[in-house]
């Protein structure tokens, strides 16, 4: 199962062979609480370290390889402790994006494996509509044994989780065990915020579904899962290159000379950038990285469509717009400025379409 998910991280490295990635390494923790565990289950706790791998799919879509450790118990009432570790490959998809805060959705398949320990010697059972019994003399409920409870469970083997059976009813006080495994579904939604170029903050919320009903001693038709909250903290460990990658880097800076940031596009009538332009502005991000005294103008253009005045405020944003993009990733703010030019520097024919497409432009022009 561990070589399975190994190989489908490298194929999914493949598939976009022209792609600069990124790969985080992440860790953090946060809390676990188990679904279908009864009424008395108490809140654990989950430590995570995982990698995450831009830009393999496109912008939206990031894979993301993960190792959980967890605890899950009850001390209310039918005392139990399932220690559990799990192995999951997730597919992120971003569906909103706010510059350096970002929402999305993630999906993946996971293996786990498992240590429950039940002790029965607490004498709180299962009562015979599956609830809890209090105590096992409970007034008006009948307190089944494991056993008596498993004839209610179609599903579920008895001996996978209580071993010896046939024993229980002489020895009230033993503890007994399941060393077990299973597959895990995660789903869930998380936020990242983008603290600068090296530095991710990440939050999930996901429900973890699971194909066992051994994680905890509530036997039934239902199988066990968790719901879990968990917070990371990602570094970026670099760029990762697949197959034959375009310039890294803008060459040629001379003075005064503009550069097209040809890709770089904006969502119809605003200064909000689309998802593709990451690429293009990435490739400048990596050029004044490189180049760590140069200074530039972010300049922006317009068509002749429109109000002259509207159009000179809206190539302002758009200019402020890459500007804030850049300085969200590190780049220092007094090595940038910005400047709208609206429709004056057409380098095109505004009466044609093509015309019109080609003079919408972000241009950048080395100053110092």
């Amino acid at each position: 199962m561990k070589k399975l998910f190994l190989i489908a991280l490298i194929a999914l490295s493949y598939y976009n062979s022209n792609a600069q990635s990124n790969l985080l390494l992440g860790a953090g923790g946060g809390l676990v609480y188990g679904v279908n565990e009864g009424e008395f289950m108490d809140i654990g706790g989950t430590g995570r370290v995982g990698l995450i791998l831009t830009n393999i799919l496109g912008t939206n879509f990031s894979p993301e390889l993960g190792f959980n450790l967890m605890n899950q118990s009850s001390t209310g009432a039918l005392s139990y402790e399932t220690n559990l570790w799990n192995l999951d490959l997730n597919l992120r998809y971003y569906f909103y994006d706010l510059g350096n805060v970002k929402f999305y959705a993630t999906a993946g398949l996971g293996f786990t494996g498992f240590t429950s320990k039940y002790e029965w010697g607490q004498a709180e059972l299962m009562t015979s509509n599956g609830r809890l019994a209090k105590t096992y003399g409970d007034a008006g409920a009948t307190a089944k044994m494991p056993e008596k409870h498993a004839e209610n469970n179609p599903i579920g083997n008895i001996d996978d989780f209580y071993n010896n059976r046939g024993n229980e009813t002489g020895n009230i006080n033993k503890q007994l065990e399941c060393n077990c495994n299973g597959i895990v579904i995660p789903v869930g939604i998380g936020v990242s915020y983008l603290i600068n170029k090296d530095w991710m903050l990440d939050f999930a919320i996901k429900d973890n579904f699971t194909n066992t009903d051994n994680i905890n001693p509530f036997l039934d038709d239902v199988n066990d899962g968790w719901w879990s909250g968990v917070v990371t903290i990602n570094y970026n460990l670099g760029g990762i290159s697949f197959g034959d990658d375009e310039e890294e880097v803008y060459t040629n800076l001379q003075l005064n000379k503009s550069i097209e940031l040809q890709g770089v596009t904006f969502e119809t009538g605003s200064s909000r950038l689309t998802q593709e332009s990451n690429q293009i502005l990435r490739k400048l991000l990596k050029t004044l990285e490189v180049n760590s005294t140069i200074e530039i103008k972010i300049a922006g253009h317009t068509d002749n469509v429109g109000k002259p005045e509207d159009n000179l405020k809206l190539s302002t944003e758009r200019a402020d717009a890459v500007k804030k993009w850049l300085v969200d990733r590190g780049i220092a703010p007094g090595r940038i400025s910005a400047e709208g030019f609206g429709e004056t520097q057409p380098k095109s024919d505004n009466g044609t379409q093509a015309g019109r497409d080609a003079n919408r432009r972000v241009e950048f022009i080395r100053m110092k």
